[in-house]
């Protein structure tokens, strides 16, 4: 059924995008989400009243957000990653998030009134969790550049000197001994 979302709450619906997960859609106090429409739900703790509308409200297209009304096994899917909305394995509350639910990242039973996150594996590009922090959890890949050394020969005041200077001069950043 369609849903207003009471006061002191927000509901947002998520998307992965460039492999970063990032809210596609955003409910405030008094809007109205749509029938069947998958959300999280932010507020403080406390007990909030959902009232059911006849408003249809706003569905949410690019959504990749699911959720079961009971303990449903989903059904499997060999082209996508399933994540499960929960905290990392140490259970720390700052890292809530979508994380594998299985250790393969396949369909996994999904408890009632939860939400979940099915990503195609080539969207996905192996990642195995996404948490609602916008920091970086780690560095895919590094280009490296050689360094193209500096010829040029200073002496120890720091100033240029030729090629027939003789004495202890900085070539490359160390020190050496010209004859």
């Amino acid at each position: 059924m369609a849903l207003t979302i009471p006061e002191g709450a927000t509901a947002s619906t998520y998307k992965v995008t460039n492999g970063r997960l990032e809210t596609s859609k955003s409910y405030e106090a008094g809007k109205n989400i749509s029938a069947g429409t998958a959300v999280v739900i932010k507020a403080e703790p406390g007990n909030y009243e959902f009232l059911s509308t006849t408003n249809t409200g706003n569905s949410d297209n690019d959504s990749m957000l699911s959720g079961t009304d009971t303990e449903t096994a989903l059904e499997a899917d060999a082209t996508s990653y399933f994540y499960r909305l929960s905290t990392n394995e140490t259970g720390d509350m700052g890292s809530v998030g979508f994380y594998w639910g299985t250790e393969d990242g396949s369909a996994f039973t999904n408890g009632a009134h939860k939400a979940y996150l099915k990503v195609a594996k080539d969207a996905a590009d192996g990642a195995k969790a996404y948490p609602f922090s916008n920091d970086p959890t780690g560095i895919g890949t590094l280009k490296t550049t050689e360094k193209a050394g500096n010829d040029a020969i200073y002496n120890l005041a720091g100033q240029q000197v030729g090629d027939t200077y003789k004495g202890i001069v900085i070539v490359n950043g160390k020190k050496v001994i010209k004859k």
